[in-house]
């Protein structure tokens, strides 16, 4: 029997564990309010000093157009809408962005109806507010020229340097007050608008789009949507008439007088150590043409997946350093893949550089060392060294690729996805116009451009071989083949433009067998130091 004066054991067991759990919900307790967490478990904030959280900080753009009130404001970033809204009673507008980055290059665009005013806005940094200024008839001119003189050039606005943007943008706002060709182009300007007013429908006013044929510039699509208005007053010459003008030849003969050499001209620019390479190719069976104006069997060799498009596939670039290149750094090679196929996505969506998703060009932009002049003058490439290139009269060590491109899926091997077996294209990297760029286009499968060997360029005196240097004559002489230069009976241009054909060469845009000019057709900027007049 139990003695009576002995406690409970199940009830102390009970006790004790009570207890220890009291403790331990204690010890948490305290733990929690060290963390700040009171409030969750309390409902009340308890200890020392709170601070308040910080009001975001936004990334504002703020402008005006005078006369505009109600009228719709988008501001773009080439094709890409940033932000959107509405003027205010008085025609201002503020227009957040979206967080978290800067802006360059950017157009606001101002419509009421048919009528349409442009603003250029070189740089908006984030969380702060920019003003665009006054937008109106003189700032849709400088939007205007500048676009038309970046076009000539194969340049997009956002292909530009910002800085150089800026530049451009001040030095075309005084030569409108100075210049009669951009005094002439703003009155057309002015009276376009007044006739936009009365008409319902588009805007009449779009990006302009001017090629290059040699040394003369062509309008190839005209700024001016409407041409059936009245631009310009029959006192002023050039084709312009009494009431509508029936088209826009006028328009655009103003607009081509105002951006010539002689009248306007970018900024000079300082370029660093490395290039921008833009390679872009298209594959699209129904429309593009070869060297010869001929079709392209896209899928002749790239028939792993059927011999035509398929749904996940993607074009990938694959290549490395060329044995005759200045440059021999390997890691240039390993970012080109090496030679390993289907493993260097190109894109076609949108995004990393890419201008326009699923447009069937395919787009990958890499950061290669630029030409590296020498002191050794030159005035053919055959007075250089092995791995250098004569330009502008120097010597100048210059990196020279081999690469081509597949279509499949990540990881695939060669067989099946190669664009063509056995042989390869060429790059020397050099910007052959100037405009801070290496931007090769190429058409998939296309065997009579770049590439090195069995190259089916039909057409008098070519010998189906490409090279970076014809070797010289003397070197080809020996009725002993292997005694002479291996490149023998190569050609480095073929198609006789004067332009090497491994370097980046005017595209024909429109697929009409001509040549429309180079473009940069990517969404990215050169790597520049500084520009300026």
């Amino acid at each position: 029997m139990w003695n009576k004066e002995r406690k409970n054991p199940t009830l102390a067991a009970s006790v004790l564990s009570y207890s220890v759990r009291l403790v331990l919900c204690v010890m948490l307790l305290s733990a929690l309010t060290g963390c700040g967490l009171e409030v969750l478990l309390l409902g009340v904030p308890t200890g020392g000093a709170h601070e308040a959280p910080k009001p975001e900080v936004v990334t504002k753009l703020e402008g005006k157009a005078d006369g505009f009130g109600g009228a719709d404001v988008v501001l773009r970033a080439g094709q890409l809408r940033v932000a959107e809204g509405k003027t205010e009673s008085d025609g201002s507008f503020s227009l957040e962005l979206p967080k978290g980055t800067d802006y360059s290059n950017l157009i606001v665009e101002v419509t009421q109806g048919s009528v349409v005013l442009w603003a250029i806005v070189p740089k908006i940094e984030r969380e702060k507010t920019t003003q665009s200024g006054t937008i109106d008839v003189k700032s849709t001119a400088v939007a205007l020229l500048l676009q038309s003189v970046l076009s000539a050039q194969g340049l997009e606005l956002f292909n530009y340097p910002s800085d150089g943007v800026q530049a451009a943008v001040q030095k075309l706002t005084q030569d409108l007050e100075q210049k009669d060709s951009m005094k002439k182009l703003v009155g057309m300007l002015e009276k376009v608008n007044e006739a936009a007013k009365s008409l319902s429908g588009d805007a009449v006013l779009q990006a302009p789009q001017i090629k290059s044929a040699g040394q003369e510039l062509q309008v190839s699509t005209s700024p001016l949507n409407n041409g059936n208005i009245d631009y310009c007053d029959a006192s002023a010459g050039d084709g312009c008439k009494d009431g509508a003008e029936g088209d826009t030849a006028a328009f655009d003969k103003a607009l081509l007088a105002a951006i010539q050499p002689s009248e306007f001209q970018l900024p000079s620019c300082t370029y660093q150590d490395m290039i921008q390479v833009v390679i872009t190719v298209t594959i699209d069976p129904n429309n593009v043409k070869d060297g010869n104006c001929n079709g392209v069997k896209q899928f002749k060799h790239a028939k792993r997946y059927g011999g035509t498009s398929c749904e996940k596939c993607k074009v990938y670039l694959t290549g490395g350093l060329h044995k005759d290149s200045g440059f021999t750094d390997q890691k240039i090679a390993q970012q080109m893949s090496n030679w390993v196929p289907n493993t260097l996505e190109m894109y076609d969506d949108g995004t990393h550089g890419d201008l326009v998703a699923k447009d069937g060009i395919w787009t990958i932009t890499l950061q290669m060392p630029a030409p590296q002049p020498t002191e050794k003058a030159c005035t053919t490439v055959s007075d250089c060294d092995k791995g250098h290139a004569c330009l502008k009269g120097k010597c100048n060590k210059v990196l020279r690729l081999g690469y081509k491109y597949t279509y499949g899926l990540n990881g695939d091997v060669w067989g099946g996805t190669e664009e063509f077996p056995g042989n390869q294209r060429l790059l020397e990297v050099v910007d052959q116009n100037g405009d801070g760029f290496v931007a090769r286009h190429d058409v998939f499968a296309d065997e009579t451009t770049n590439k090195d060997k069995v190259n089916g360029l039909r057409k008098k005196g070519v010998t189906g071989l490409i090279c970076f240097a014809t070797p010289p004559e003397d070197q080809c002489n020996s009725l002993n083949p292997a005694e002479n230069h291996p490149d023998c009976g190569c050609l480095t241009d073929q198609d006789g433009d004067n332009i090497p054909d491994a370097r980046e060469i005017p595209w024909d845009f429109d697929h009409d067998c001509k040549p429309d000019g180079f473009r940069v057709y990517a969404n990215v900027q050169p790597l520049t130091q500084s520009c300026s007049y």
